[in-house]
């Protein structure tokens, strides 16, 4: 745990199947911006990257709301939608920033901000819960990206405030080559309409019926070009990795509401060494009209393994996961209860 900045969930350190799962959270704006606290800047599993933001070698490259619950608004507007791909500059722009209620061109908030609220860590299972307060609009000035897909439609218009509680729960065999996975519960009350995402370093994301035959789903797959949203229906979903690493997800919460994917990139620079990498990632979205939470298991696995069963018991606070490596009930509630399922 980093005091004022979040916490780091390691396993495998050293190895060539290390996982890292890294958690900003916290008010130490010298290391983030307030709108990042709650939000995973990167996940790697395997020694792989999976999920987080996009890299910009030395330049100051973050996209804002990876894996990040925040209000969910009609996005009428270039500043708006480009809140949600990512900010360009250098580290030297902080000052840019504008903190004035009008216009509020982005999703981040500002104060009312905690530090890790919980902290754990075991052999088999690492935890960590961080409570975030969006009470308070926050715009910004800058140079906007141009090249910004529409997003997903959005039921109304949220704002402040409300309030979020991030639990991740972080299960892991006792050899790193083998089983390891998150478990997400972010539990939302304010009475708004909010969005979850996820960036994945991912050729496509697509259903399990649609990755079942993997070089047909491929056979199309856009590389470097942006793809405009589409609706993913169902709950479980597969990214499939650009380095051979696929993430399963099954969604146990919310039940009802759209599901979107879509792809956006660009020529990330490193002005040091004057070059440009192409990198693109899919987005998984989704949305929730009030108050409620999202519980969601994120499950890399290698490319030759068997996905996992996934199943919803105890009123919605346990997933159940079966696989090769047994079975796992993964608890996971906000507040205290008490939650029985499978006997």
């Amino acid at each position: 745990m980093l005091p004022r900045a979040g916490a780091v969930l390691r396993h495998g350190l050293g190895t060539p199947d290390e996982h890292q799962v890294t958690l900003y959270s916290g008010d130490h704006t010298h290391a983030f911006y307030a709108s990042h606290s709650g939000s995973f800047p990167n996940i790697f599993a395997y020694g792989t990257p999976v999920a987080g933001c996009f890299p910009q070698g030395n330049e100051y490259q973050e996209t804002f709301l990876t894996c990040h619950v925040d209000l969910a608004r009609p996005l009428g507007t270039m500043q708006e939608r480009q809140a949600l791909y990512g900010y360009r500059g250098t580290a030297q722009d902080a000052d840019m920033w504008n903190w004035s209620d009008d216009p509020p061109a982005r999703f981040g908030e500002r104060g009312g901000l905690s530090n890790v609220s919980r902290f754990s860590t075991l052999s088999r299972q690492d935890y960590v819960a961080v409570d975030v307060a969006f009470h308070y609009p926050r715009s910004a000035n800058s140079a906007w990206r141009t090249n910004l897909p529409e997003w997903p439609p959005v039921p109304a218009q949220g704002k402040p405030p409300v309030d979020w509680r991030r639990q991740v729960l972080f299960l892991k065999d006792d050899d790193p080559a083998l089983t390891a996975y998150l478990l997400i519960r972010d539990s939302i009350k304010g009475g708004q309409p909010t969005m979850w995402q996820m960036w994945n370093v991912s050729e496509k994301i697509g259903t399990p019926d649609e990755v079942q035959d993997l070089a047909a789903f491929l056979a199309d797959k856009p590389g470097y070009a942006i793809v405009p949203y589409r609706e993913l229906k169902g709950d479980r979903f597969t990214a499939i990795g650009q380095l051979g690493v696929d993430v399963e997800y099954y969604i146990a919460s919310p039940t009802d509401t759209p599901r979107h994917t879509l792809r956006w990139g660009s020529d990330m620079h490193d002005w040091a060494n004057k070059l440009a990498q192409p990198e693109y990632q899919d987005l998984l979205h989704l949305q929730m009209p009030g108050d409620g939470a999202y519980f969601v298991a994120f499950y890399p696995r290698k490319r030759a393994w068997a996905a996992p069963t996934f199943s919803t018991l105890g009123d919605g606070t346990i997933i159940k996961v079966s696989g090769d490596f047994g079975t796992d009930y993964g608890f996971l509630s906000a507040l205290e209860a008490t939650a029985a399922g499978g006997g």
